[in-house]
């Protein structure tokens, strides 16, 4: 009988309660995983809406606050929540949250998946920081039980530089009920003062040094000087915000909208963009 059936206790591990694409993915995760077989637990280590909305949805729900990777100072708090929750199995999201389950989880004899939802390491980095960077997943990716990387790219750089055994791809998905390409939307265009004739370059994300917000809009800044028509739309927050202010006031640009021609994204290690897909399905 189903009823019978003990539940697999699995925790979800994810480095911030705001949402992003990460965020994004692990809600839609969790809302579809079968409940009757599988009792997910969330920790995050920072608060947020995703927590807001998992605990809402029924989930428990632990915040352990730090955004160090490798962070020994937690590590106690989080041997304590594994042992309160009897957890099963660890599902790590990101490099950040791997690190800093990576003991306890070895500790207890717990798998451990990780998923690259992008490495953490990039040529945009210095030498030093780069090898570093690289390093660190390689210690990560040498204790896990299974590797899941979010797009081909990933897999690519890890057959390269890493080296994650029998590693899968399992591509993002989208929640259609949701972003139903079927479904009839509001054009908000005229309500931000724009036409139809104009072509609109969209940059939705998080507003932080990793998605490179500054690029954008200098780019957007000589689209619009050779052809007025191109305009933008720039939705996002984060710790670049005063930054990217202070561009859009010295440089005068002005100009929001919610219907997009094109969604522009500059990032230095997503994955698979989410936003890219939900676009091309609208």
């Amino acid at each position: 009988m189903i009823g019978d059936m003990v539940k697999l206790k699995v925790l979800e591990v994810i480095r911030q309660g705001q949402i992003g694409g990460g965020e994004s993915h692990l809600l839609d995760l969790i809302y579809f995983l079968n409940k009757e077989k599988i009792e997910p637990v969330c920790l995050s280590f920072s608060d947020g809406e995703m927590i807001k909305r998992l605990t809402q949805m029924g989930v428990t729900c632990h915040v352990i606050n730090t955004q160090k990777p490798f962070d020994l100072s937690v590590q106690r708090e989080i041997i304590k929540l594994i042992q309160n929750e009897n957890i099963q199995l660890i599902h790590a999201h990101g490099t950040k949250a791997a690190s800093n389950i990576l003991y306890p989880a070895h500790k207890f004899h717990i798998p451990l998946v990780y998923t690259v939802h992008g490495w953490s390491f990039h040529d945009n980095q210095s030498f030093f920081a780069k090898k570093f960077r690289s390093w660190s997943e390689k210690l990560i990716c040498h204790f896990i039980n299974q590797g899941f990387c979010v797009s081909e790219s990933n897999k690519e750089t890890d057959r390269k530089v890493i080296g994650i055994k029998n590693a899968v791809v399992i591509e993002n998905g989208v929640n259609l009920g949701r972003f139903n390409p079927e479904a009839s939307y509001k054009n908000l265009r005229y309500e931000f003062g724009f036409s139809e004739s104009n072509f609109i370059v969209g940059f939705i994300t998080r507003c932080t040094k990793q998605k490179n917000p500054l690029t954008f809009l200098s780019a957007l800044e000589k689209a619009h000087s050779a052809n007025p028509s191109v305009k933008g739309l720039f939705v996002g927050e984060g710790d670049m915000d005063k930054k990217v202010d202070t561009f859009i006031s010295q440089h005068q640009m002005f100009g929001y909208i919610s219907a997009l021609t094109v969604l522009q994204y500059v990032n230095y290690v997503n994955g698979k963009p989410l936003g890219r897909i939900k676009y091309a399905l609208n």
